[in-house]
Order: C-alpha cells, then sequence, then structure tokens
C-alpha cells in the first residue's frame, strides 16, 4: 500500500522523522510540513536518507513552510517544493496518508 508520510517536527528535538524513515517502504514518498522542513537542509545525521529519498523523487517540502523558515535555497537537491493545492493532489495519488507527530 503507497503511503504518504507526513512529519511536521525537527529531527534536532522530536523521534518522529527517525520513526517514519524506519517504516517507510519502496512506494511511499514523505512530505516535510511546518518544522519538519528544517529536516530538509543539507546537513545532520539523517540528510543522506533523505537525500537517496529526494534523488528517487520521493521527498517533498511544502513551499510555504520552507519559505517562512527562510530555508528555501537550502534544501536537499532534488527536493520537491510543492504549494498547498499540490499537496491536496499528492493526498489523493496514495492509498493513505500517515502523519508523524
Amino acid at each position: 500500500m503507497a503511503i504518504l508520510h507526513t512529519v511536521n517536527k525537527s529531527a534536532a528535538s522530536h523521534p518522529a522523522l527517525e520513526q517514519c524513515l524506519a517504516t517507510m517502504q519502496a512506494d511511499s514518498a514523505l512530505l516535510l510540513i511546518e518544522n519538519g522542513v528544517l529536516n530538509a537542509i543539507n546537513e545532520g545525521l539523517i540528510a543522506n536518507q533523505l537525500a537517496l529519498l529526494a534523488e528517487q523523487k520521493r521527498l517533498y517540502v511544502l513551499e510555504v513552510d520552507a519559505a517562512a523558515r527562510g530555508i528555501s535555497q537550502r534544501l536537499l537537491a532534488n527536493s520537491q517544493l510543492i504549494n498547498d493545492s499540490e499537496f491536496v493532489q499528492l493526498c489523493t495519488v496514495f492509498d493513505t496518508v500517515q502523519s508523524w507527530y
């Protein structure tokens, strides 16, 4: 079953991203929202795992949240910035949405 995982916490302060990554399957994708977008900066222990997802076109970042945090230009290569409408559309592509809070 294809799952869109959403994470809204920074890995620096919460284990949600690490837990999410441990359960993701090959047909799943990750959308970073709110403070979760901070994980898409090319640094930190999880950056390598996220870079692989980005290369596979399975990493999405909510554009408005990245812009609000001033990191839009510092995201991992191949991260897919999406707007709110694209977020809604993305939710319809997957069988289910799993939120990690």
